[in-house]
Formats: structure tokens, sequence, C-alpha cells
């Protein structure tokens, strides 16, 4: 950062013309920053104060020099403000026992990170808690279902009067069977939702697609180290898979085992409610790494499992059934750190055993280990359901052939 606002000095004393401040301006603006530097953001900032400053020098009229010039100063103003927060941020880590991630961001992301999301969140849930009265209840609830597309008639209890609050509709169960589980030696879907990415990870690559282009890394995400794998070296004979799965407003909101699997810790990340909207993944590098969700940690039978539900904008509570007295989206200091409980005793799930709920609709990340033989069955776009078969393990050719061979 000083190297750069050295030469936004020496520049400015040698008079440098609007040229220059242009060319600055647009590298600012229009190159994407680099997240292996660890101050992009104030160097991207440094630029456009730079630009500004330099611009103003040839612009006619004190009174837009005085303009252009205090534009420059407040965004190194805004830039200090953020390095302030963080350093208090990673403080407040070490005293509380806490472990603080750094995740590389953009400008425009920091930007948005001063916006009241998580304020927003608390007081959306509070108005979701609030009992309506019965004769609002039905009208209400039949507005959103139109809006968002709800299925009404796979609630298991079908009489919206019963529902007092809109958490209590939010967070409907559904009726016994009506999403059936795949078979053994298949992944389940966990939710009803709409499919964002899947994919393998690139063994020499620690970068995540959370939409087709935009990323995030596995050390940012589940946090680091993580004891129980190795993310760039699977065993020979397998592969790191992994899914971004999107809850819309109108979905089902449980979440359920995708796997028979044993859960051995969790990280409970405080952070940013940024909407997960689609729209707003495609346009924000590192989005489910900046936001609160939980990570669950363990083992299904080909090696490491991980899944992890992340919050969103109005989404800041999530549950996991073993843990009541687990309260995530509380207003603290310790932004970007996480809790790490490791469970004495593990947690065993079966295939589509619920695990949890959202209280709106948000994200659940899968990131797994499986034989380099696995296959996704679906693809980004596809809608799925709770329990349908994403994706599995194929015989090879010989196993087939000997299958058949059987069989006749």
């Amino acid at each position: 950062e000083l190297e750069v606002l050295a030469i936004f000095c020496g520049e400015t004393s040698l008079g440098c013309g609007a040229g220059a401040a242009k060319l600055s301006l647009s590298a600012a603006v229009g190159a994407p920053p680099s997240v292996d530097s660890p101050n992009h953001i104030s160097a991207q900032a440094l630029l456009i104060f730079r630009a500004v400053f330099l611009s103003s020098s040839e612009t006619p009229g004190q009174e837009n020099n005085e303009l252009s010039i205090a534009l420059g100063f407040l965004t190194i103003g805004v830039i200090a403000y953020f390095h302030i927060r963080d350093r208090i941020r990673r403080q407040n880590a070490v005293t509380m026992g806490a472990t603080y991630v750094d995740v590389p961001t953009s400008f425009g992301a920091q930007v948005y990170q001063a916006m009241p999301t998580r304020l927003a969140s608390r007081v959306w849930g509070w108005v979701h808690h609030r009992e309506l009265p019965t004769w609002m209840r039905t009208p209400v609830y039949q507005l959103w279902t139109r809006i968002f597309d709800c299925k009404l008639d796979e609630m298991a209890v079908e009489d919206l009067e019963s529902y007092k609050n809109l958490n209590e509709f939010f967070t409907r169960d559904l009726k016994p069977g009506i999403r059936p589980i795949t078979g053994a030696g298949g992944l389940a879907s966990p939710v009803d939702a709409r499919v964002l990415i899947c994919g393998e990870v690139e063994s020499d690559n620690d970068h995540l697609e959370q939409v087709k282009g935009m990323t995030y890394t596995l050390s940012a995400f589940l946090g680091s180290p993580v004891r129980h794998w190795a993310p760039k070296a699977p065993a020979p004979d397998k592969k790191l898979f992994h899914a971004v799965l999107y809850l819309a407003p109108g979905d089902y909101h449980g979440y359920h085992s995708p796997v028979e699997w044993r859960v051995k810790s969790r990280r409970h990340f405080v952070g940013n409610l940024f909407s997960v909207n689609p729209s707003i993944a495609t346009k924000f590098p590192f989005l489910f790494a900046l936001n609160e969700r939980l990570v669950l940690f363990g083992e299904w039978e080909h090696g490491f499992f991980s899944m992890s539900p992340v919050g969103a904008t109005n989404v800041g509570s999530m549950t996991l059934d073993w843990e009541q007295n687990l309260v995530t989206n509380q207003d603290s200091d310790l932004m970007h750190t996480y809790y790490e409980r490791t469970y004495s005793k593990e947690v065993s799930l079966s295939k589509g055993e619920h695990v949890g709920k959202f209280h709106l609709g948000s994200t659940i990340v899968l990131v797994f280990e499986a034989p380099q033989s696995f296959q996704w069955k679906v693809q980004s776009g596809d809608k799925i359901s709770l329990g349908q078969r994403i994706g599995g393990t194929e015989p090879s050719k010989r196993a087939r052939n000997a299958s058949n061979l059987k069989k006749k």
C-alpha cells in the first residue's frame, strides 16, 4: 500500500496528465482484483484515489478540484476503516478463543459488507415470529404461495390457519413418504433446490465455482486446518467433488443427509448475510466464504465428506437437530471467525435423515471425496427434489460384464 501511495505522490509531483489518470482509473476499475494479493483492495482503492486526484489537476474550477480531492480522501478513509475493523476482529478472535479467517474480497464486496444485512435479517426474523391474527393467516400464506410457487398439497398440515406465524409456515414439514429417498450406492439430494454448480475439484487447484465463472477457495470456505482431510491430496484412486444447491423462498426448508455418514465435528462461521441469489453470486467472488454458515465434517464410505448450510439475507438462522443450543445470526464483533466443536461421540446419520432447517431459504454446499468413477446425474440449472439421486459411482465395464454373465 505504501508503495502504491508513493507512486501516487511521485506522479503528482511530476504533474502527470489526464492520460495517466485515465489509465490508472481503467486499471483500478476494469481489472478484476487479484485474490492472491492480501492488499488488493487497498491498492485498488488507492489507484482510484490517485486517478481522481490527478484528473482534478486538469479540471477547471476550484470547486471541482476540491470535490475531487475530497472524494479521494474519503476513499482512503473508507479503506482505513476496513483495515482497522479487520485488525480488531483478529484481536477479538484471539481473546474469545475463535479462529479468524482471512478471506480475499473485492472493493465492491467490502462496500456491500457495510450494508446492515445482519440487522435486516434479525428484524425480518422478529417479524417472522410475530403471531398473526387467525383471519389474516390464510390470505397471507396464499399470497406467498402465488408469488413463490409453494406446494401446499405437499404439506404435512394443510390447514393454513394452524400456522401461527410466518416462521411456522416457512419451516413446514412435508407429508411422510412424499419424497422417496434413492437407494444404496447413490448420492441423494439433501434439499428441494436448484443446482447452481456441480463438478470436480481439480487436484492442483484450491478454487471452486460458486456459479459459472465466479470462484472461492476451499481453505477460505471450510477454514484451515481441517484435520479430517487433505484437500490437495485425495487418495490416488479418488477425487474431490463439490455441488452448490440453491433453495428458493418457496421451497421446503429442511435439509437432510445425502448419504450415510458420520459427523465428527462442526464449525460455525460468523459472517455476512449477503444474498445468495444467482444474480448476486455472479458478481461477488468468495461470496459463500464471506457468509454465515455451518460446516459439518465427517466421513462416508469413500472418505472425507462435508455438508454446509450457508446463510443469506433474511436467512441468518440455521439449526441442527442434535444441537438445541446452537444460535446463529447474533450481533457480534467476531465477523469472519469460526468456533469449532468436535463431537465426543460421532453423530451417525442415515441417508435421508433430517439434519436441520433454514428459517427461510438459502444454499447447501457439498464437498466430498469419491472414487474416480463417480458421476453427476444433474447439471447446472436443474431443479431437484429431496431424495432424488443426483450422483453416484458407476461400475466398471468389467464389473458390468460380470453382472450380465451372472444374470444369464
